[in-house]
This record gives structure tokens, sequence and C-alpha cells, in this order.
């Protein structure tokens, strides 16, 4: 069963969530997720609000990866700029859940 994490931000600038997402997806690929996918909510009330989706092929990979990914010097440069991002711009998580799928 695949896990995926999805994330609900809102945000200030579009241009930089996009690019901190390319850092987020480079670093997490790299410690083991399957694949990284940012998108845009396009109706509804969060229209605007942008949502970054990691898939991992089960838990157990997901928790490897967690575990890696605080070592990797880029994710934690990464997150010294969204906590910057979130004091200047106003940028913030408002929602985080964990799919786990289901074989049909």
């Amino acid at each position: 069963m695949t896990v995926t994490i999805v994330s609900r931000w809102k945000v200030g600038d579009a241009a930089k969530a996009t690019s901190n997402a390319k850092r987020a997806k480079s670093a997490w690929l790299r410690n083991g997720a399957q694949e990284c996918r940012l998108s845009t909510l396009f109706t509804g009330p969060q229209a605007g609000q942008m949502i970054f989706a990691m898939v991992f092929a089960d838990l157990t990979a997901y928790g490897k990866a967690s575990a890696s990914v605080q070592t990797d010097i880029e994710w934690i440069e990464l997150l010294s700029d969204i906590r910057k991002s979130v004091e200047d711009r106003g940028d913030s998580l408002e929602e985080r859940e964990i799919l786990v799928g289901v074989d049909i």
C-alpha cells in the first residue's frame, strides 16, 4: 500500500513556493520518496493555495525517508528558508494529511 503525505499551504509568493517545492522534491526523492508533486488549488474556498504531495512505497519507506531527510543538508537549509517565508510573507501550513492507498 502506498503512503501519500499531503501538505496544503497558503503562500504569499507562488514563484518562491514553487522554487522551495523543487528543492523539497530533490531532497525527498534522494531520501526515498517515489514521487513528489506540487499543485495549485483552482476552485473552492482554498483556491490559490498550494498542495505538496509525496508518495512512498509504504509506511516503512516513509519512516526511513523521514529519518534520513533530517540529516540532509539541502533539506536543513530549505527548512530555514521556509521559516523565513512564514515570517516575511505570512506563508502558513494549513493542513497535513497522511493517505494510505487501498489496493483495488
